[in-house]
């Protein structure tokens, strides 16, 4: 056994005039540190989500028939992790139950996790004590065979709208500003299937995908519109996650996962890679940023997602961007504070083989520099120029950037306004499609067909020896690549997963659907 000795020393009396002063001073320069580590931490930005969800099985799907070493079919935990790697905090509290069951209010908090903190203990405190900023609700995915506006058979003529704006309405008056949203999930398998077995078929999972982004998303359309339209002041938002994941499992390489990686049975309650996904989508709309990159997926979960994890994040995030009603105004993100601009309009063309961007601003409150961004594909962009704005004006200002290293036949422009205390905004994302290359052999006729293909791809009239080729898929990973003798040449792809790729032959690209 170790016994602790602890040597006092009184320096006052044995330490000299010289020692004393070192010591002296040393203590001071650890004071100040200290004083200034402190601030640095009380002055940290933290971002805490503190949220409630009106849930069910789609959300928090446990215990699940194949167990796990923890919470990993449930979206708080990968919510959590996520969170946890930006170095922010989340605390969680829900409730099992079904939109009828939720409108009963005041809600208790049901659910408790393994690493996820606790938000709310109902039994001894206000739902109004918790302080929470986020709030989730979804509806059954089994009642879209009516409208959201049609009653509950046996609810005394509930419907899903009015039993969500009971909620709304009354969580409006517990708690200031609150980000609600609606986690649109994904549909009952069964009726897809034969027979009601699991797991389906090939083309029944592909039926019960175009459903999910079909009909189904249609119903989940029709829900939210009716409650920002009776709603105005509360402004709800929605998470298309069962859509963006049915994409994922119908066009992208993520078809590659096995059935029973993703599902466990009709309902369908989903396994581990389901969860971490639908919280992927979730995580990003809540925060409005795309998620970090260096994230390191589990082993849990399946190992095409850790594969493709940038492409697969990129993906969701332009999804979710693109998630918008007719007007153009997001469907998923709030409103933020605007830049000190108004932008009137963005175009460009082509102009001695370069490209001319111009853009207008109604007003401008003070300096914002422009960051012009260029891409290949409409996914990935980089920064090709900066332009300064004029400063305070109440009148429009005009704007040129010219771009010389464009490529053939189409070029992808967006611009990044930066405001002086550093707040940014991106404008809508434009696209100026070539009438011709930038040298006498992109001008040549090239032609891809058939398209749509099934198997062999025939390339016309290729004008080079040697030429390179490329195939991604959707996801921005490449599948295929070679080179092509001049003339007319086939390529195979009988090998490929039906879906949406992408032909890269030096400065051409083809978009392509393979049957």
């Amino acid at each position: 056994m170790y016994k602790s000795v602890c040597i006092l020393v009184d320096w006052n009396s044995y330490a000299t005039p010289q020692i004393k002063n070192i010591m002296k001073s040393i203590v001071k320069i650890i004071l100040v540190l200290l004083f200034i580590l402190s601030n640095q931490f009380a002055n940290a930005q933290v971002d805490t989500t503190r949220m409630f969800i009106f849930g069910h099985s789609l959300l928090d799907h446990r215990p699940p028939a194949i167990p796990t070493p923890s919470d990993e079919t449930t979206v708080p935990h990968w919510f959590h992790l996520l969170t946890e790697h930006d170095n922010n905090y989340f605390e969680i509290a829900g409730q099992y139950g079904f939109l009828p069951q939720h409108a009963n209010l005041p809600p208790f908090a049901q659910w408790g996790y393994d690493i996820v903190p606790g938000a709310w203990e109902s039994d001894t405190e206000d739902f109004s004590e918790a302080d929470f900023n986020q709030i989730l609700i979804t509806a059954g995915n089994f009642m879209q065979w009516q409208g959201p506006d049609e009653p509950y058979p046996g609810e005394g003529g509930m419907t899903p709208i009015s039993a969500t704006e009971e909620i709304v309405d009354w969580l409006e008056v517990q708690e200031d500003s609150l980000g609600i949203y609606i986690y649109e999930n994904w549909p009952d398998m069964a009726p897809y299937i034969s027979g009601e077995s699991f797991p389906p078929s090939e083309m029944e999972f592909e039926n019960y995908n175009d459903y999910t982004t079909g009909e189904f998303h249609d119903w989940w359309l029709e829900y939210q519109d009716s409650l920002l339209l009776s709603r105005p002041d509360i402004n709800v938002r929605m998470i298309p996650v069962g859509p963006i994941m049915a994409q994922l499992f119908r066009d992208t390489i993520l078809t590659e996962i096995p059935i029973l990686d993703l599902y466990e049975d009709n309902a369908p309650h989903g396994r581990p890679t389901v969860y971490f996904v639908a919280s992927l989508i979730t995580y990003m709309a809540v925060h409005n940023e795309i998620a970090a990159m260096d994230y390191d997926v589990p082993p849990i979960v399946n190992s095409i997602v850790e594969d493709n994890y940038e492409a697969l994040v990129n993906y969701i995030w332009n999804e979710l961007n693109d998630f918008n009603d007719d007007s153009g105004l997001s469907r998923v993100f709030y409103p933020e504070a605007p830049l000190p601009l108004s932008l009137l309009s963005f175009d460009g063309y082509e102009i001695d083989n370069e490209i001319e961007l111009t853009w207008v601003t109604a007003y401008e409150e003070y300096e914002v520099q422009f960051e012009i961004e260029h891409s290949e594909d409409g996914y990935s962009f980089e920064e090709v120029g900066i332009v300064e704005g004029q400063g305070y004006s109440t009148d429009p200002q005009t704007y040129n950037f010219r771009h010389s290293n464009i490529i053939y036949p189409s070029n992808f422009y967006r611009l990044r306004q930066i405001s002086p205390n550093g707040e940014e905004d991106l404008s809508e994302i434009i696209i100026v499609e070539l009438e011709s290359g930038t040298n006498e052999d992109a001008k040549k006729e090239m032609k891809v067909f058939p398209n749509p293909v099934e198997s062999n791809l025939m390339i016309s009239d290729v004008f080079f020896e040697n030429l390179n080729y490329e195939i991604f898929n959707i996801l921005g990973s490449r599948v295929s690549n070679g080179s092509l003798e001049m003339g007319n040449q086939e390529i195979d792809l009988v090998f490929l997963e039906k879906g949406v790729y992408v032909l890269k032959i030096e400065n051409k690209t083809f978009k392509l659907l393979k049957l």
